[in-house]
């Protein structure tokens, strides 16, 4: 739940979403986050994470054009802000 509302994510978006609050406070390079997320052969499919890291803004983030939990640098991606950081994906999915 997300403010009250029930958030469905697809298996990517939430395996996406645990691989980040696993990480959290991280800065984690393109490449790192594709080969955990889809294998080592997309490590060079960034497009793969510009479409699923806006759908995950969109759904959890009050604002998806100022993100405050899923930061993203040129090359990276910081892994759930330090600000909202929980080190259990479970709690954190409760306690957005």
């Amino acid at each position: 739940m997300v403010r009250g509302k029930v958030v469905h994510l697809t298996p990517k978006e939430f395996d996406l979403l645990v691989y980040l609050a696993r990480h959290a406070g991280k800065v984690i390079p393109h490449r790192a986050l594709l080969g955990a997320i889809w294998g080592g052969q997309s490590t060079e499919q960034v497009e793969y994470l510009r479409v699923f890291v806006g759908q995950l803004r969109k759904k959890l983030e009050p604002d998806a054009a100022a993100p405050r939990y899923i930061v993203t640098e040129p090359g990276s991606v910081t892994a759930l802000s330090p600000a909202v950081h929980n080190p259990d994906p479970r709690q954190y999915l409760l306690s957005l």
